[in-house]
């Protein structure tokens, strides 16, 4: 006896993916929808799946064309996931007002996804009230790295990412260059120097620019950036910036300078924690348009983070 169809869906609700556009084309007329039914199938050759209600019409057009090509959605592209969902009925073209561009096949893919597959159907199984494409990959692109658009429960989400295990502190300003010896064998970093920074990187409208910058410095090898805040920005506009950032970076050190806030500088810092970042530069006063170095070493040890102690200072400090 099968399960309920409540129960079932109630359960696969609980299991995470990605969304993509999925499209096709056919007498020059363009054709989408929303699915997150999709997986790869092989590496060689390459091939990817999509599955498809037999009921939707666009199971009928990709059965038709024997192409289509799929867009992967990322953070903050939710309202096109929606839109190709059927989900915005005041929208009567849903290809209207986007970036397109056209693969091999002719099939349309979002210029600004964070990747897109150009397939070609070579076999399709039936499976139940769907059916099981699947497409040999003629052409790929990932145009814009960055974080991904979920689903999960019936809603469209971010990643939460976990606290990192631990961070690194640098300590810039007259203090530390004074207490040096006793800073760096508590385990701090002493920075006179800082490296290649980009200034004013939350700035609110600026996110593509410090990406852009972000990606220059990269390609010229820099393994360590530092991102800073000049002025005050929102928890918002940091995770906007360093959901993207911190996906660019990879394997390279990203570092943040933040400013005090009053209190939500340390809202900040947790925010980047959480957003991927393990390097903050921070000053032994404050006083520098920078955290207090005490002020985040707090912060890092209610989070159960861990991080080098301050040795004792004078009252001043």
């Amino acid at each position: 006896m099968s399960v309920d169809s409540i129960t079932f869906r109630s359960a696969l609700a609980q299991w995470p993916s990605g969304v993509g556009v999925v499209t096709t084309v056919i007498d020059g007329q363009r054709h989408g929808m929303t699915a997150s039914s999709f997986s790869s199938v092989s590496l060689n050759p390459p091939l990817v799946s999509v599955c498809l209600g037999v009921h939707l019409p666009s199971h009928a057009l990709v059965e038709r064309a024997g192409v289509f090509a799929i867009s992967f959605l990322g953070k903050g592209q939710a309202g096109i996931g929606q839109r190709f969902a059927g989900m915005r009925p005041e929208v009567t073209d849903r290809f209207a007002g986007l970036d397109w561009a056209h693969s091999e096949t002719g099939c349309p893919v979002l210029a600004n996804a964070t990747a897109w597959l150009d397939c070609r159907v070579v076999h399709a199984y039936p499976g139940g009230d769907h059916t099981i494409f699947v497409g040999e990959v003629l052409a790929a692109s990932t145009p814009r790295v960055g974080a991904p658009l979920l689903f999960h429960s019936s809603a469209w989400s971010q990643l939460a990412d976990p606290l990192p295990e631990k961070i690194d502190i640098a300590i810039g300003g007259r203090l530390s260059r004074l207490r040096a010896n006793t800073l760096v064998t508590a385990g701090f970093t002493v920075r006179a120097t800082p490296g290649p920074m980009i200034a004013d990187a939350f700035r609110p409208g600026g996110e593509d620019a410090t990406l852009a910058e972000l990606d220059q410095l990269l390609r010229a090898g820099h393994t360590a950036v530092t991102l800073v805040e000049k002025a005050d920005a929102s928890p918002v506009q940091v995770r906007a910036v360093l959901a993207d950032a911190t996906v660019r970076a990879r394997r390279a050190s990203l570092r943040v300078r933040l400013r005090p806030q009053r209190g939500l500088g340390l809202v900040n810092a947790m925010v980047a924690m959480k957003s991927g970042v393990t390097g903050f530069d921070t000053t032994l006063s404050g006083r520098a348009s920078a955290l207090r170095t005490r002020d985040l070493v707090f912060l890092a040890r209610q989070l159960g983070v861990s991080c080098p102690r301050l040795p004792a200072t004078k009252p001043e400090e």
